[in-house]
């Protein structure tokens, strides 16, 4: 697995707030202890583990095939390491990335990079070499609109390969905010990169944000309308947050009537507060299942090519088995219903919004 990386002698300082990357390559820090283990080589003892991370009663793994990633997202941290330096994208080669996930004795794999397909040609020579040697897994992991929208071949290849759900960073389908998010794609991209995966068997968590400067009541609403139209399964509408000492900080508190709050950093205007968008993050997912019920991407997951492989019955029941492990959990029950009432409850009068 790759370790930390040390950029302090690849930036350059740029406009206040910001650093940017040397051209220069990236310098991999080792374990001085595996110093003499080069880390293509390096994997973890997964026999001396004590859980399994298990995903709808299969057993799970977890497993980083690259460090960084290439992306400039206003609100995104994720392109620094754990020192809060910038950090490049850097991928370990296909074939040992193939050597570790044939290795696992995993049913569902989580890949757990920040950006998985960052590179579009080692993503294909995974995808041919999984599909080449036979090795049966369901992955899931984090992917981009813009890596989806390149090529409807791949994202088919992904599928044959055992690519089984996306988590995908949306946001938005409003242009002015993908901008002002230095998102990289735009609405167009979007939609084909979902023609695309309509031809395809896999899952899609779509990832959105709001309660943005300027964002109306109806402009949140219509994530659910958006999302239906795409063909997502699942989507997650989240409240927006800024980082302190940022550009997209800077860019927020520059809006009328908008400000950053609390120990999350939320972002709230004097229309809305957090209590006001988790009411509106309950309304959204309400709208979005009357359009998109649950039991369409229930049967689309049956449909998939690499569950015919491991198992249709199997996984059937595995699906089955977590839903009424969660349904039969009274204190699940109990917390799911206490915090969906409440994200319909009106604040009191002269409530101070946080």
């Amino acid at each position: 697995m790759l370790t930390a990386l040390s950029l302090s002698k690849g930036m350059v300082e740029g406009p206040p707030g910001e650093r940017k990357l040397k051209q220069s390559p990236a310098e991999l820090i080792k374990n001085p202890r595996r110093a003499g283990i080069h880390p293509e080589h390096y994997h973890l003892d997964r026999s001396v583990r004590r859980y399994e991370y298990p995903w709808m009663t299969l057993k799970g793994d977890n497993v980083i095939t690259s460090v960084g990633c290439p992306m400039v997202c206003a609100f995104c941290k994720w392109r620094e390491n754990i020192f809060g330096d910038l950090q490049p994208w850097i991928g370990r080669e296909p074939e040992d990335v193939v050597a570790e996930l044939a290795a696992t004795d995993a049913d569902v794999v989580h890949l757990v990079d920040a950006n998985f397909a960052a590179d579009l040609g080692r993503l294909e020579r995974i995808c041919d070499l999984l599909i080449e040697r036979d090795v049966r897994h369901l992955y899931a992991c984090e992917i981009r609109i813009n890596a989806l929208a390149k090529s409807a071949e791949l994202v088919k290849k992904m599928e044959r390969a055992g690519f089984f759900m996306f988590m995908v960073g949306i946001e938005s389908n409003q242009p002015r905010l993908l901008k002002a998010m230095r998102k990289g794609y735009t609405v167009e991209m979007c939609r084909r990169a979902f023609r695309h995966l309509a031809q395809t068997s896999i899952l899609t968590l779509g990832n959105f944000l709001i309660g943005n400067p300027a964002e109306t009541a109806e402009d949140m609403l219509g994530i659910a309308d958006y999302a239906a139209r795409l063909g997502i399964d699942f989507i997650s509408p989240n409240k927006i947050y800024a980082y302190a000492d940022t550009d997209f900080e800077r860019w927020v508190l520059a809006q009328p009537g908008m400000r950053v709050v609390g120990r999350r950093r939320y972002v709230v205007s004097d229309q809305y507060g957090v209590e006001d968008l988790r009411r509106f993050q309950a309304r959204i997912q309400l709208r979005f299942l009357r359009k998109h019920p649950p039991w369409i991407p229930y049967r689309k997951a049956l449909a998939h090519p690499m569950v015919e492989k491991l198992g249709r019955e199997r996984i059937r029941r595995a699906m089955l088995r977590s839903l009424w492990n969660h349904l039969a959990d009274a204190g699940f029950r109990r917390r799911a219903i206490r915090r969906f009432l409440k994200r319909f409850q009106r604040p009191k009068a002269g409530a101070a919004v946080m």
